[in-house]
């Protein structure tokens, strides 16, 4: 196993033998998830690979192979026939695609669930919220900006929180944008680009 770095993220290089191994022990032991309730706030839906079994060496070197980390999911109460089950899992798109696209060669039952999520990560906007929370979190706000104590609320605040500013100390003016009490927007641009300039 060699380790990559993608998109800022170290990531794992599998040979065939680590990824056969992996395909097995996820088709077997583990799960591929996706998570689509997207809340407000949330770019896009929470991706899992995860393989649970009640071995802990297993359970390590699968985690070492995802690079992902070790959980226990439950825990040995002292009931005859029950152990503790760990849970090795990784999350996040850059770290799921990495590791899809390595075991899907090698998957059987869960083949398809693990092509529908890559297809899904590498048609994906990266840096934009999900479409679903935009719409959602467009709605929220346009039905909130029709109630007159929300909309009388929000302009309060934001006269509130404007800075108070006498003229500017460069040219006088005393309207328009300001980015500190005593400069305005223009003046004060110049006054960093020439700082700049000078270092």
């Amino acid at each position: 196993m060699r380790v990559l770095v993608i998109n800022d993220k170290r990531v794992s290089k599998l040979n065939l033998a680590e990824a056969a191994w992996l395909a097995a022990a996820i088709d077997a032991d583990g799960w591929i998830y996706a998570n689509t309730t997207v809340e407000i706030g949330k770019r896009w839906p929470v991706l899992n690979v995860a393989v649970c079994n009640t071995n802990r060496q297993f359970v390590d070197w699968a985690a070492k192979l995802m690079m992902g980390y070790v959980a226990i999911t439950r825990k040995d109460k002292g009931h005859l026939g029950w152990k503790t089950l760990y849970r090795a899992e990784i999350k996040g798109h850059t770290h799921v695609l990495n590791i899809l696209k390595q075991i899907e060669p090698y998957l059987i039952i869960k083949k398809e669930n693990a092509n529908k999520i890559v297809t899904f990560i590498e048609g994906r906007a990266w840096g934009r919220r999900s479409p679903e929370s935009c719409q959602r979190i467009s709605r929220i706000v346009r039905d909130s900006w029709q109630n007159p104590e929300i909309r009388r609320r929000r302009m309060e605040g934001i006269h509130r929180w404007r800075k108070p500013h006498g003229p500017c100390k460069k040219c006088g003016r005393t309207n328009g944008a300001f980015d500190t009490r005593t400069l305005c927007h223009n003046c004060y641009r110049k006054l960093r680009r020439a700082r700049r300039s000078a270092s």
